[in-house]
């Protein structure tokens, strides 16, 4: 795991262009589990890390109306892992 980054469980729509969209964030913490709707997601960029091995691509979304920065984190292998800026 990359320093200062937590990661999130994602529940995202695989389209079949091979786009994919980010419907829910689900959070698990010791108070249980809570599933926020994500009310909308516009793909904004992509951006190559070597040194990671991976792509980056970037989200803004909108969660109970306010708006936030949502990463995929695209590995060689296929894998994808999502986080979000810290302050989310």
């Amino acid at each position: 795991m990359s320093p200062g980054i937590r990661y999130l469980n994602i529940i995202a729509e695989q389209q079949k262009s091979g786009a994919m969209v980010p419907k829910a964030i689900v959070w698990s913490d010791e108070d249980g589990q809570r599933v926020y709707q994500i009310q909308s997601a516009v793909y904004c960029s992509a951006s190559k890390i070597p040194e990671r091995r991976c792509s980056i691509l970037r989200y803004l979304i909108t969660v109970s109306g306010k708006r936030r920065n949502l990463f995929a984190e695209v590995r060689q292998d296929g894998s994808v892992r999502w986080y979000a800026e810290p302050s989310f």
